[in-house]
C-alpha cells in the first residue's frame, strides 16, 4: 500500500502543466469530490464510535480503489502530453485530503509526502493540520449514482478482454442497445478512455460475431474478429438470467417482509426498490438476449 501511495505521489509531481489547457475532466473531479465528502462523513462516524478498523478499511478502500484506480486513470494525460491547471489544483488537493485522513494510520509516510508535494511553512505539518471538513457538492448522489454505470460499463468490457485473453492495448468497438442513449452519451468520453475504445455507437440488433453484456435494461456488444460460439454464449447469458431471477426474488422477498417495510429508513426502501427495478430490467433484456440466440 506504502508503494501504491508512492506511486500515486510521484504520477502526479510527474505532470507538466498547460495553463492554456482548457479544464478537461469535470466530470472526474465533480465524482471524487463527492466520493471523498461521503468517505468523509463515514470516516466521521467511525472514530466517533472508536471503530478504528472499519475506519481504515474505509480510507483503505478510498486511496487504492477510487482515488488511485478510478480517477488518476480518468485524468492522466496521455503519455508525455501536458495536463491542464484546473485539473492538476484539484489532483493536488484531493492528495493532500488523502493524506491527512491517512495520517493517524500512517503517520510518517504522510509527513513525509505532505512536505515533498508542496512548499511548506516551518510549522506545517500534517500532524496539526485539521481534520478535513468536505461538503458535499450540489447533486452528488446522482454524480455518485451516473458514475457507477459509467465504470460499470468499463468493467464489463474489461471482462470480455480477460475472457478472451484481449491485451489492454488492443481497441475495441462498442455497441449499445438502448432506451436512453443521452445516459450513454453523457459519460462516453470517459468509457472510451478507461474502456480503451475506438468507438462507442449504438445498434439495434446484435452486430454479427459479437461477445455481449448486460447492465440494467442496456445490452452491450463487443465485435470480434473470432467466432463466437452460440452453444457457449446461451450458456453463458443463462447463467447470469439465474443469477438476475434469484437476485430479484431475494429483493422481493425482503420487501414483502413486513417488519422490514415498517422499520426500515426510507432510503433504505427507496434503494431497494430500486434494486427491484433494475433487476426487472436486467431480466427482460437477458430474456431478449436468449431470444436473438435462438
Amino acid at each position: 500500500f506504502k508503494n501504491k501511495l508512492w506511486n500515486a505521489f510521484r504520477l502526479v509531481k510527474g505532470w507538466e502543466v498547460d495553463n492554456a489547457l482548457p479544464f478537461a475532466n469535470a466530470q472526474a473531479v465533480q465524482w471524487f469530490e463527492a466520493k471523498l465528502a461521503e468517505t468523509v462523513a463515514v470516516l466521521d462516524e467511525h472514530f466517533d464510535k472508536f471503530r478504528m478498523s472499519d475506519a481504515l478499511l474505509t480510507v483503505y478502500k478510498l486511496v487504492w480503489d477510487d482515488f488511485c484506480g478510478q480517477y488518476l486513470e480518468m485524468v492522466k494525460p496521455v503519455y508525455q502530453h501536458p495536463i491542464d491547471a484546473e485539473t492538476l489544483s484539484a489532483t493536488v488537493g484531493f492528495l493532500e485530503t488523502l493524506l491527512k485522513l491517512l495520517h493517524p494510520f500512517m503517520p510518517f509516510i504522510t509527513e513525509e509526502l505532505w512536505h515533498e508535494l508542496a512548499e511548506r511553512g516551518p510549522k506545517n505539518y500534517v500532524c496539526v493540520a485539521h481534520w478535513p471538513k468536505v461538503a458535499a457538492p450540489a447533486h452528488s448522489a446522482d454524480t455518485l449514482a451516473e458514475m457507477d454505470k459509467a465504470l460499470a460499463i468499463v468493467a464489463g468490457v474489461r471482462n470480455v478482454r480477460n475472457q478472451k485473453n484481449l491485451g489492454p492495448v488492443k481497441q475495441l468497438e462498442l455497441s449499445v442497445k438502448t432506451d436512453d442513449q443521452t445516459a450513454i452519451l453523457a459519460y462516453a468520453p470517459l468509457v472510451r478512455k478507461l474502456a480503451n475504445l475506438r468507438d462507442l455507437t449504438f445498434a439495434q440488433e446484435a452486430p454479427a460475431g459479437a461477445v455481449s453484456f448486460v447492465l440494467g435494461s442496456n445490452e452491450f456488444f463487443i465485435p470480434l474478429d473470432i467466432q463466437v460460439d452460440a452453444a457457449t454464449e446461451r450458456a453463458r447469458v443463462e447463467k447470469e438470467l439465474g443469477y438476475a431471477i434469484g437476485f430479484r426474488d431475494s429483493v422481493n422477498k425482503k420487501l414483502g417482509n413486513e417488519k422490514f417495510v415498517a422499520n426500515a429508513k426510507p432510503d433504505v426502501l427507496e434503494r431497494e426498490r430500486q434494486k427491484l427495478a433494475d433487476a426487472e430490467a436486467k431480466i427482460a433484456a437477458l430474456e431478449q438476449a436468449l431470444k436473438a440466440l435462438g
